[in-house]
Protein backbone atom coordinates (compact mmCIF):
# COMPACT_ATOMS: atom_id res chain seq x y z
CA UNK A 1 0.00 0.00 0.00
CA UNK A 2 1.19 3.49 -0.77
CA UNK A 3 2.61 5.41 2.20
CA UNK A 4 0.99 8.53 0.69
CA UNK A 5 -2.65 7.47 0.68
CA UNK A 6 -3.65 10.88 2.03
CA UNK A 7 -2.51 12.68 -1.15
CA UNK A 8 -5.14 13.63 -3.71
CA UNK A 9 -4.40 12.32 -7.21
CA UNK A 10 -5.80 13.82 -10.42
CA UNK A 11 -5.38 12.18 -13.81
CA UNK A 12 -4.46 14.95 -16.26
CA UNK A 13 -4.94 12.79 -19.38
CA UNK A 14 -7.86 10.39 -19.86
CA UNK A 15 -9.89 9.57 -23.01
CA UNK A 16 -13.58 8.80 -23.57
CA UNK A 17 -13.94 7.16 -26.97
CA UNK A 18 -17.67 6.39 -27.08
CA UNK A 19 -20.89 7.11 -25.22
CA UNK A 20 -20.78 3.69 -23.52
CA UNK A 21 -17.59 4.81 -21.80
CA UNK A 22 -19.44 7.47 -19.84
CA UNK A 23 -20.91 4.77 -17.60
CA UNK A 24 -17.42 3.52 -16.70
CA UNK A 25 -15.97 6.81 -15.46
CA UNK A 26 -17.33 6.64 -11.90
CA UNK A 27 -15.85 3.17 -11.48
CA UNK A 28 -12.49 4.32 -12.82
CA UNK A 29 -12.42 7.21 -10.36
CA UNK A 30 -13.35 4.94 -7.46
CA UNK A 31 -11.14 1.94 -8.23
CA UNK A 32 -8.06 3.99 -9.15
CA UNK A 33 -8.42 6.24 -6.12
CA UNK A 34 -8.58 9.43 -8.19
CA UNK A 35 -9.94 12.78 -7.10
CA UNK A 36 -10.78 13.76 -10.69
CA UNK A 37 -9.57 13.71 -14.27
CA UNK A 38 -9.22 15.75 -17.43
CA UNK A 39 -11.10 14.13 -20.32
CA UNK A 40 -9.40 14.49 -23.70
CA UNK A 41 -11.08 14.40 -27.11
CA UNK A 42 -9.49 13.08 -30.28
CA UNK A 43 -11.88 14.97 -32.56
CA UNK A 44 -9.13 16.03 -34.99
CA UNK A 45 -8.72 12.40 -36.05
CA UNK A 46 -12.15 12.50 -37.71
CA UNK A 47 -13.69 9.15 -38.68
CA UNK A 48 -16.60 9.60 -36.29
CA UNK A 49 -14.53 10.95 -33.43
CA UNK A 50 -16.09 14.40 -33.78
CA UNK A 51 -18.68 13.33 -31.20
CA UNK A 52 -15.97 13.10 -28.53
CA UNK A 53 -16.18 16.87 -28.04
CA UNK A 54 -19.74 16.44 -26.83
CA UNK A 55 -18.84 13.32 -24.85
CA UNK A 56 -16.35 15.15 -22.64
CA UNK A 57 -18.90 17.91 -22.01
CA UNK A 58 -21.59 15.34 -21.26
CA UNK A 59 -19.38 13.57 -18.72
CA UNK A 60 -18.66 16.83 -16.96
CA UNK A 61 -22.29 17.85 -16.79
CA UNK A 62 -23.21 14.47 -15.29
CA UNK A 63 -20.52 14.80 -12.60
CA UNK A 64 -19.51 18.47 -12.47
CA UNK A 65 -17.06 18.16 -9.57
CA UNK A 66 -14.83 15.41 -10.93
CA UNK A 67 -14.23 16.06 -14.61
CA UNK A 68 -12.56 18.75 -16.68
CA UNK A 69 -13.37 18.74 -20.43
CA UNK A 70 -10.77 19.15 -23.19
CA UNK A 71 -12.49 19.00 -26.60
CA UNK A 72 -10.54 19.49 -29.81
CA UNK A 73 -10.75 21.05 -33.23
CA UNK A 74 -12.66 19.58 -36.18
CA UNK A 75 -11.43 19.97 -39.74
CA UNK A 76 -13.11 20.04 -43.16
CA UNK A 77 -11.51 18.32 -46.13
CA UNK A 78 -8.65 20.35 -47.64
CA UNK A 79 -10.78 21.46 -50.59
CA UNK A 80 -13.19 23.22 -48.20
CA UNK A 81 -10.71 24.98 -45.93
CA UNK A 82 -10.94 28.48 -47.36
CA UNK A 83 -11.76 30.80 -44.50
CA UNK A 84 -11.26 28.11 -41.84
CA UNK A 85 -11.62 29.86 -38.46
CA UNK A 86 -10.17 27.66 -35.72
CA UNK A 87 -10.34 30.46 -33.17
CA UNK A 88 -14.11 30.57 -33.66
CA UNK A 89 -14.28 26.85 -32.89
CA UNK A 90 -12.29 27.36 -29.71
CA UNK A 91 -14.48 30.28 -28.62
CA UNK A 92 -17.61 28.20 -29.13
CA UNK A 93 -16.19 25.26 -27.19
CA UNK A 94 -15.13 27.46 -24.27
CA UNK A 95 -18.56 29.11 -24.26
CA UNK A 96 -20.09 25.63 -24.01
CA UNK A 97 -18.00 24.86 -20.93
CA UNK A 98 -14.67 23.51 -22.14
CA UNK A 99 -11.87 23.83 -19.56
CA UNK A 100 -9.13 23.51 -22.19
CA UNK A 101 -8.37 22.19 -25.66
CA UNK A 102 -6.66 18.95 -26.70
CA UNK A 103 -4.53 18.83 -29.85
CA UNK A 104 -3.49 15.52 -31.40
CA UNK A 105 -2.36 17.41 -34.51
CA UNK A 106 1.31 16.93 -33.62
CA UNK A 107 1.12 13.15 -33.95
CA UNK A 108 2.84 12.26 -37.23
CA UNK A 109 -0.03 10.42 -38.90
CA UNK A 110 -2.62 13.03 -37.88
CA UNK A 111 -0.44 15.86 -39.15
CA UNK A 112 0.16 14.04 -42.42
CA UNK A 113 -3.59 13.49 -42.87
CA UNK A 114 -4.40 17.14 -42.13
CA UNK A 115 -1.52 18.57 -44.13
CA UNK A 116 -1.03 21.33 -41.57
CA UNK A 117 2.11 21.86 -39.47
CA UNK A 118 1.49 23.12 -35.95
CA UNK A 119 2.89 26.53 -36.85
CA UNK A 120 0.78 27.00 -39.97
CA UNK A 121 -0.74 30.52 -40.08
CA UNK A 122 -4.23 28.98 -39.94
CA UNK A 123 -3.57 28.34 -36.21
CA UNK A 124 -2.45 31.87 -35.33
CA UNK A 125 -5.88 33.14 -34.30
CA UNK A 126 -6.51 29.96 -32.34
CA UNK A 127 -3.26 30.20 -30.38
CA UNK A 128 -3.81 33.92 -29.87
CA UNK A 129 -7.24 33.27 -28.37
CA UNK A 130 -5.95 30.55 -26.02
CA UNK A 131 -3.05 32.75 -24.87
CA UNK A 132 -5.21 35.83 -24.33
CA UNK A 133 -7.89 33.92 -22.39
CA UNK A 134 -5.38 31.63 -20.63
CA UNK A 135 -7.19 28.53 -21.85
CA UNK A 136 -5.13 25.40 -21.07
CA UNK A 137 -3.80 23.45 -24.06
CA UNK A 138 -2.68 19.83 -24.08
CA UNK A 139 -0.63 19.40 -27.26
CA UNK A 140 0.51 15.94 -28.34
CA UNK A 141 3.73 16.29 -30.32
CA UNK A 142 5.75 13.43 -31.78
CA UNK A 143 6.21 9.87 -30.64
CA UNK A 144 9.21 7.88 -29.36
CA UNK A 145 12.27 8.50 -31.56
CA UNK A 146 12.50 4.76 -32.30
CA UNK A 147 9.26 5.01 -34.35
CA UNK A 148 11.30 6.75 -37.08
CA UNK A 149 14.13 4.17 -36.97
CA UNK A 150 13.66 1.17 -39.26
CA UNK A 151 15.97 -0.96 -37.12
CA UNK A 152 14.74 0.10 -33.68
CA UNK A 153 10.98 0.53 -34.21
CA UNK A 154 9.22 -1.96 -31.90
CA UNK A 155 7.26 -4.75 -33.55
CA UNK A 156 4.09 -3.75 -31.73
CA UNK A 157 4.39 -0.20 -33.12
CA UNK A 158 4.75 -1.54 -36.64
CA UNK A 159 1.69 -3.73 -36.15
CA UNK A 160 -0.25 -0.58 -35.23
CA UNK A 161 1.13 1.20 -38.33
CA UNK A 162 3.15 3.55 -36.14
CA UNK A 163 6.38 3.50 -38.12
CA UNK A 164 7.11 7.04 -39.32
CA UNK A 165 10.47 6.58 -41.02
CA UNK A 166 9.43 6.09 -44.65
CA UNK A 167 10.02 9.73 -45.57
CA UNK A 168 6.35 10.73 -45.85
CA UNK A 169 5.95 11.95 -42.25
CA UNK A 170 7.41 14.95 -40.48
CA UNK A 171 10.54 14.04 -38.53
CA UNK A 172 10.64 14.38 -34.77
CA UNK A 173 13.00 17.35 -35.12
CA UNK A 174 10.61 18.97 -37.60
CA UNK A 175 7.78 18.62 -35.09
CA UNK A 176 9.89 20.05 -32.26
CA UNK A 177 10.82 22.96 -34.53
CA UNK A 178 7.15 23.69 -35.19
CA UNK A 179 6.46 23.81 -31.46
CA UNK A 180 9.45 26.07 -30.77
CA UNK A 181 8.09 28.51 -33.35
CA UNK A 182 4.63 28.47 -31.77
CA UNK A 183 6.00 28.97 -28.25
CA UNK A 184 8.34 31.74 -29.36
CA UNK A 185 5.44 33.63 -30.94
CA UNK A 186 2.74 32.86 -28.35
CA UNK A 187 4.59 32.99 -25.05
CA UNK A 188 1.40 33.21 -23.03
CA UNK A 189 0.16 29.75 -24.00
CA UNK A 190 -0.46 27.51 -21.00
CA UNK A 191 0.78 24.32 -22.66
CA UNK A 192 1.19 20.82 -21.33
CA UNK A 193 3.18 18.47 -23.56
CA UNK A 194 2.10 14.89 -22.84
CA UNK A 195 4.20 11.75 -22.67
CA UNK A 196 7.04 13.88 -21.27
CA UNK A 197 7.44 15.28 -24.81
CA UNK A 198 9.23 11.99 -25.58
CA UNK A 199 12.34 13.31 -23.84
CA UNK A 200 12.71 10.63 -21.17
CA UNK A 201 16.02 9.67 -22.78
CA UNK A 202 17.32 13.24 -23.02
CA UNK A 203 17.35 15.02 -19.66
CA UNK A 204 19.47 17.98 -20.84
CA UNK A 205 16.95 18.76 -23.56
CA UNK A 206 14.04 18.45 -21.12
CA UNK A 207 15.83 20.88 -18.80
CA UNK A 208 16.48 23.29 -21.67
CA UNK A 209 12.83 23.18 -22.72
CA UNK A 210 11.52 24.02 -19.26
CA UNK A 211 14.13 26.71 -18.74
CA UNK A 212 13.35 28.37 -22.09
CA UNK A 213 9.54 28.27 -21.84
CA UNK A 214 8.24 29.02 -18.33
CA UNK A 215 4.60 28.33 -19.27
CA UNK A 216 5.30 24.80 -20.53
CA UNK A 217 4.48 21.72 -18.46
CA UNK A 218 5.11 18.02 -19.08
CA UNK A 219 2.79 15.15 -18.26
CA UNK A 220 3.70 11.61 -17.24
CA UNK A 221 1.31 9.59 -19.42
CA UNK A 222 3.43 6.52 -20.02
CA UNK A 223 4.69 5.15 -23.26
CA UNK A 224 6.51 1.85 -23.08
CA UNK A 225 9.83 3.69 -23.15
CA UNK A 226 9.33 6.42 -20.56
CA UNK A 227 9.64 4.64 -17.23
CA UNK A 228 12.35 2.34 -18.59
CA UNK A 229 14.39 5.40 -19.53
CA UNK A 230 13.82 7.03 -16.15
CA UNK A 231 14.95 3.80 -14.48
CA UNK A 232 18.33 3.90 -16.20
CA UNK A 233 19.36 6.87 -14.05
CA UNK A 234 17.03 7.13 -11.05
CA UNK A 235 19.29 9.49 -9.12
CA UNK A 236 19.58 11.92 -12.03
CA UNK A 237 15.87 11.87 -12.76
CA UNK A 238 15.01 12.17 -9.06
CA UNK A 239 16.99 15.40 -8.98
CA UNK A 240 15.22 16.60 -12.14
CA UNK A 241 11.78 15.92 -10.68
CA UNK A 242 12.62 17.65 -7.44
CA UNK A 243 14.00 20.67 -9.30
CA UNK A 244 11.07 21.00 -11.71
CA UNK A 245 8.40 19.73 -9.33
CA UNK A 246 5.99 22.53 -10.25
CA UNK A 247 6.12 21.80 -14.01
CA UNK A 248 5.10 18.12 -14.18
CA UNK A 249 1.61 16.56 -14.08
CA UNK A 250 0.50 13.01 -13.33
CA UNK A 251 -1.51 11.34 -16.11
CA UNK A 252 -2.31 7.88 -17.45
CA UNK A 253 -3.68 8.07 -21.03
CA UNK A 254 -6.27 5.50 -19.94
CA UNK A 255 -9.54 5.27 -21.81
CA UNK A 256 -13.16 4.19 -21.73
CA UNK A 257 -14.92 2.17 -22.94
CA UNK A 258 -12.48 -0.65 -22.24
CA UNK A 259 -13.07 -4.14 -20.94
CA UNK A 260 -12.25 -3.91 -17.26
CA UNK A 261 -11.57 -0.17 -17.52
CA UNK A 262 -11.74 0.41 -13.77
CA UNK A 263 -9.43 -2.49 -12.91
CA UNK A 264 -7.01 -1.52 -15.67
CA UNK A 265 -6.89 2.08 -14.46
CA UNK A 266 -6.38 0.98 -10.86
CA UNK A 267 -3.46 -1.27 -11.84
CA UNK A 268 -1.80 1.41 -13.94
CA UNK A 269 -2.21 4.16 -11.36
CA UNK A 270 -0.83 1.89 -8.64
CA UNK A 271 2.20 1.01 -10.79
CA UNK A 272 2.93 4.63 -11.62
CA UNK A 273 2.56 5.67 -8.00
CA UNK A 274 4.89 2.90 -6.88
CA UNK A 275 7.48 4.19 -9.33
CA UNK A 276 7.34 7.74 -7.99
CA UNK A 277 6.85 6.96 -4.32
CA UNK A 278 9.38 4.19 -3.67
CA UNK A 279 13.10 3.94 -4.42
CA UNK A 280 13.16 0.25 -5.21
CA UNK A 281 13.31 -2.02 -8.27
CA UNK A 282 10.18 -3.91 -9.27
CA UNK A 283 9.05 -6.03 -12.21
CA UNK A 284 6.53 -4.97 -14.86
CA UNK A 285 5.65 -6.01 -18.40
CA UNK A 286 8.00 -3.20 -19.45
CA UNK A 287 10.86 -4.92 -17.64
CA UNK A 288 12.51 -4.00 -14.34
CA UNK A 289 11.75 -0.47 -13.21
CA UNK A 290 13.59 1.40 -10.48
CA UNK A 291 11.48 3.84 -8.50
CA UNK A 292 12.47 7.45 -7.92
CA UNK A 293 11.37 7.80 -4.29
CA UNK A 294 10.24 11.42 -4.62
CA UNK A 295 9.57 13.65 -1.65
CA UNK A 296 6.07 14.20 -0.30
CA UNK A 297 6.11 17.82 -1.42
CA UNK A 298 7.06 16.89 -4.99
CA UNK A 299 4.43 14.15 -5.09
CA UNK A 300 1.78 16.58 -3.90
CA UNK A 301 2.66 18.92 -6.78
CA UNK A 302 2.73 16.13 -9.40
CA UNK A 303 -0.50 14.54 -8.24
CA UNK A 304 -2.72 17.54 -7.59
CA UNK A 305 -1.31 21.03 -7.16
CA UNK A 306 0.09 21.42 -10.68
CA UNK A 307 -3.06 20.03 -12.24
CA UNK A 308 -5.36 22.39 -10.35
CA UNK A 309 -3.03 25.30 -11.07
CA UNK A 310 -3.30 24.50 -14.78
CA UNK A 311 -7.01 23.76 -15.21
CA UNK A 312 -8.51 25.68 -12.28
CA UNK A 313 -9.66 24.57 -8.86
CA UNK A 314 -13.14 23.69 -10.13
CA UNK A 315 -14.37 22.64 -13.58
CA UNK A 316 -16.22 25.32 -15.53
CA UNK A 317 -19.97 24.68 -15.67
CA UNK A 318 -21.44 23.31 -18.88
CA UNK A 319 -23.68 25.84 -20.62
CA UNK A 320 -26.31 23.53 -22.10
CA UNK A 321 -27.77 26.02 -24.63
CA UNK A 322 -24.25 26.85 -25.84
CA UNK A 323 -23.39 23.14 -26.03
CA UNK A 324 -26.51 22.48 -28.09
CA UNK A 325 -25.60 25.41 -30.35
CA UNK A 326 -22.17 23.83 -30.80
CA UNK A 327 -23.89 20.55 -31.72
CA UNK A 328 -26.05 22.32 -34.33
CA UNK A 329 -22.99 24.05 -35.81
CA UNK A 330 -21.03 20.80 -35.88
CA UNK A 331 -23.87 18.91 -37.58
CA UNK A 332 -24.27 21.66 -40.14
CA UNK A 333 -20.56 21.55 -40.92
CA UNK A 334 -20.42 17.77 -41.11
CA UNK A 335 -23.31 17.73 -43.57
CA UNK A 336 -21.62 20.42 -45.65
CA UNK A 337 -18.38 18.43 -45.58
CA UNK A 338 -20.16 15.25 -46.76
CA UNK A 339 -19.30 13.40 -43.55
CA UNK A 340 -20.64 9.83 -43.28
CA UNK A 341 -24.02 9.26 -41.69
CA UNK A 342 -22.34 7.43 -38.82
CA UNK A 343 -20.58 10.66 -37.79
CA UNK A 344 -23.85 12.58 -37.84
CA UNK A 345 -25.59 9.88 -35.80
CA UNK A 346 -22.77 9.81 -33.24
CA UNK A 347 -22.95 13.59 -32.76
CA UNK A 348 -26.75 13.49 -32.41
CA UNK A 349 -26.60 10.64 -29.92
CA UNK A 350 -24.59 12.27 -27.13
CA UNK A 351 -26.77 13.53 -24.25
CA UNK A 352 -25.67 16.96 -23.03
CA UNK A 353 -28.89 18.60 -21.83
CA UNK A 354 -31.46 17.39 -19.31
Amino acid sequence: MSPFTDLLVFDAHFHVHAASGLRELAGVIREAGLAGMALMSLSACGAGREAQNLLVLSAKRASPEGFWAFPGLVYPPPRLRDGLDLAAQARQLVAAGADGVKMIEGKPNTQKALGLPLNDPVYDGFYGFLAAEQVPLLMHVGDPATFWDADACPDWARRKNNFWGDGTYASLEDLYGQVDDVLDRFGGLQVTLPHFYFLSDDRPRAESLLARYPNVRLDLTPGSEMYVNFSRDPAGWRAFFERYADRILFGTDNRAPLDGAAAHAATQVARQRRFFETAEPFETEWGTLHGLGLSRETLRKLYSENFLGWVGARPRPVDVPAAEEYRRTLLENLRRWDAPQSSLDAVRGVPVGP
